[in-house]
């Protein structure tokens, strides 16, 4: 059947022809990037890093820290990638989960036996932060830097007495005495209070280990810094805590002349936060315009929320804060 000669109609099908083009082409773009992410996570490479030469991966540890498999994932692509030479972990971080602590310490270890690792202190490295900082070759701080907060905390709430102002009783059936304990809506009774100390006394003695390991402390000395207080970047100088004075230009200059490298070696920002590594934030930045230009956002998709849905501290906490009265 011949096709009519309306203008408008064959105006109408000409841009229809134009948007199918764009949705296939974007469908292929869309594609592409997928596949390359798979082969991505099935080789252990990132894609990126290929037009790269050597040089000094820079990574940072900012915010809370908690169990980021994205974070690791990267930690550990540095350590398989020939021409990162070294690596220089900057950190701003308060601390955060225990568990996410021991992980991205673990991480940072196995890296360092691969090729040399540095710490950076730029403005917060406390609890978790400075756990993960003792797995580093070398600890740089900033003077005025606030590090240690050595020790691990479990905070619960209890407003008992709110409900019972307030005529509110929760009724509680468990298979035993210390189930579920403590738990906000009774007191703590001293078997539950003993327990959750044991807890803690495993966790702290666990760090502990970890700084007179590898801060070559004695166990007095030890004890002695690890009280819970912060210090000072001189201050934590004066006390082992670091090596020296400093942020990313000493680092480099330490592994430059430690480790023999190029005088000329560049160091790189490699990118990520808790959400992803470089390739999977590129994935996730691409699925979030695909997703706003096709109208998934807000409803009941729930499709932006899940992209960037935030982290949540639970369980054992190694982490600094100032309290405000």
């Amino acid at each position: 059947m011949a096709e009519p000669s309306n203008p408008d109609y064959i105006l109408d099908r000409r841009r229809l022809r134009r948007k199918l083009t764009f949705w296939r082409i974007a469908g292929l773009v869309l594609l592409g990037f997928v596949l390359i992410a798979g082969i991505a996570r099935l080789t252990g490479l990132d894609p990126l890093s290929a037009s790269r030469g050597e040089h000094i991966a820079e990574i940072a540890i900012d915010g809370v820290i908690v169990g980021a498999r994205e974070r690791l994932d990267l930690i550990e692509e540095l350590g398989s990638q020939d021409n990162v030479q070294a690596v220089i972990v900057k950190i701003n971080s308060p601390g955060g989960t225990t568990s996410g602590g021991e992980a991205l310490y673990e991480a940072l270890l196995t890296l360092s036996a691969k090729k040399p690792v540095v710490a950076t202190i730029d403005g917060v490295g406390a609890s978790a932060a400075y756990m993960a900082a003792l797995a580093t070759d070398r600890i740089y701080a900033r003077r005025a830097s606030i590090t240690g907060s050595i020790g691990v905390v479990y905070q619960s709430p209890n407003i008992s007495e709110l409900m019972g102002k307030l005529g509110i009783r929760m009724e509680q059936i468990k298979s035993a005495p210390l189930k579920a304990s403590p738990n906000p809506f009774s007191p703590t009774s001293p078997e539950a209070r003993e327990a959750i100390q044991n807890l803690i006394n495993d966790s702290y003695e666990w760090f502990l280990d970890l700084v007179k390991e590898r801060r070559n402390f004695d166990d007095a000395t030890a004890r002695d810094l690890a009280d819970g207080r912060v210090y000072s970047g001189d201050r934590a100088l004066s006390t082992k805590l670091i090596d020296a004075i400093g942020s990313k230009e000493q680092a480099r200059e330490w592994l430059v002349l430690e480790h023999g490298l190029d005088t000329d070696i560049e160091v790189i920002r490699r990118d990520f936060d808790e959400a992803g590594s470089p390739l999977t934030l590129a994935m996730r930045a691409l699925f979030v315009t695909f997703a706003t230009t096709i109208g998934l956002q807000g409803g009941d998709s729930g499709f932006l929320s899940a992209v960037s849905a935030p982290a949540q501290l639970d369980g054992l906490i190694s982490v600094w804060h100032p309290i405000l009265d």
